[in-house]
């Protein structure tokens, strides 16, 4: 379940979304009033009632990524993981909260790098945060350069392709050290 960026169309994460899906991650692509997530917080609820999956990833770009964090923290007996893109949590998450993978692009222009560092310390137990080298705010989605925004050095689909790698091997990392064998 994918909260969109602020103002960001939820059709723009879908090549990021392909590929996750290809290798086998049942993926959706939450559509939010006005395309902010923080006027539909739980919007995820709607795939959590709507399915019968036994194990559950939450995932956001941005401002999305808040309302993610918050999902996961909240419904940490639905949600087993959490994936922060070019995020972080408005605050400390319990230590019950899933662990988080975070991504960021080292040319990212638009996330302040202080208040993301500040917030490494809120996220719960086996978290793991990771780099995209090249990679700026808006390479995670398909919707073309942002305002304030870093000229990548890579293209949005190298980025895109080096997220969904990340959070392969982070399923995997979780499938092995923590849940026993997630499918």
């Amino acid at each position: 379940m994918f909260y969109p960026g602020g103002k960001v169309d939820s059709e723009a994460y879908a090549p990021l979304m392909k590929r996750l899906a290809a290798g086998g991650v049942d993926c959706f692509l939450l559509k939010l009033p006005f395309r902010l997530a923080v006027l539909d917080m739980n919007a995820a609820d709607r795939v959590v009632s709507g399915y019968d999956y036994k194990y559950l990833l939450v995932g956001g770009h941005s401002l999305g990524g808040v309302a993610a964090a918050s999902y996961s923290d909240s419904h940490a007996d639905k949600i087993c993981g959490s994936v922060l893109l070019a995020s972080y949590p408005s605050g400390k998450m319990s230590e019950n909260a899933p662990p988080v993978l975070s991504v960021y692009g080292t040319r990212d222009g638009v996330m302040d790098p202080d208040k993301f560092r500040e917030a490494q310390p809120y996220l719960p137990p086996f978290s793991v945060t990771e780099q995209i080298s090249g990679g700026n705010h808006a390479g995670f989605g398909d919707y073309g350069a942002q305002d304030g925004d870093s000229e990548p050095t890579i293209t949005a689909d190298k980025q895109q392709e080096q997220t969904a790698a990340l959070v392969f091997s982070w399923v995997q990392l979780l499938q092995s050290q923590m849940l026993g064998g997630i499918k």
